[in-house]
C-alpha cells in the first residue's frame, strides 16, 4: 500500500477522473474527503471506499465559491487531516464527451491514466518532484511528456 496513512481530498469524486482516483487511493491505503460535481453520485462512492477499509467523508462546495471551498478544506481537515490539489487536462469522461461531441475519446487520456498519475505523484517516491507542470500529450500523437 503506497498511500497507507495518507489522507487525500478529491473533488468531482463521484465519475470520471475524481470516482477512478478515490477508488485507487483507498485500495492503496488513503483515507478520503470526497466532493461530488452530482451530490447524488457521492454516497456511493463514499460506500465503494468504505467497502475497502478506508475512511471517506462526502462534503459539498461549489468550487466557484472561495468561501465554501475554504469551509470545504477546513472541514476535510478537521475529519481527516493533509490536502493537495491536482488539476488534470482533457481526458476521456463523459463530461468532456458532452462538451465537446465531435472529439475522438481514443485520442484522450482516460480517468484511470490520470488517477495514476495523481498516485505517482502522491507517493514518497516522488518526493523530489515539486512545483513541476507536468504536461501529459494527447493519445495518438508523437510526443513525450514535458516536465517543466
Amino acid at each position: 500500500m503506497r498511500l497507507k496513512g495518507k489522507i487525500a481530498l478529491i473533488t468531482g469524486a463521484g465519475r470520471g477522473i475524481g470516482r477512478a482516483t478515490a477508488l485507487l487511493f483507498a485500495r492503496e491505503g488513503a483515507d478520503l474527503a470526497l466532493t461530488p460535481e452530482n451530490p447524488a453520485e457521492i454516497e456511493a462512492v463514499a460506500t465503494e471506499v468504505r467497502s475497502l477499509g478506508r475512511r471517506a467523508v462526502p462534503l459539498a462546495a461549489d468550487l466557484r465559491d472561495e468561501t465554501q471551498v475554504s469551509a470545504m478544506v477546513s472541514a476535510a481537515l478537521d475529519s481527516l487531516g493533509r490536502v493537495n490539489a491536482i488539476c488534470p487536462g482533457p481526458v476521456a469522461t463523459p463530461l468532456r464527451a458532452r462538451n465537446y461531441p465531435n472529439e475522438d475519446p481514443r485520442t484522450l487520456t482516460q480517468p484511470d491514466e490520470v488517477a495514476e498519475i495523481i498516485l505517482y505523484l502522491s507517493c514518497d517516491g516522488s518526493a523530489a518532484i515539486n512545483g513541476a507542470a507536468i504536461d501529459v500529450a494527447w493519445k495518438g500523437q508523437d510526443m513525450l511528456p514535458t516536465v517543466r
